[in-house]
């Protein structure tokens, strides 16, 4: 969704990232059958960037290896 208009446009994708303000806030969305959500950063709760980049590599990882 488009946060300045709110218009959703429907896309494809095989990964989603999704990026916000710093508080924690899962997003709000459900995964479709044969898809996988994993949180990082501070949706899970505000940290350091450190922090954040090393579950993303680690979600990232775990993608390219085919890990659920």
């Amino acid at each position: 969704m488009n946060v300045m208009d709110g218009q959703e446009t429907p896309l494809a994708a095989d990964i989603l990232v999704t990026v916000g303000e710093r508080r924690p806030r899962r997003p709000d969305f459900t995964a479709a059958d044969g898809q996988t959500v994993r949180a990082v950063g501070d949706c899970v709760v505000p940290r350091r960037i450190a922090h954040a980049l090393a579950e993303g590599r680690a979600a990232a990882e775990a993608v390219a290896t085919g890990a659920p």
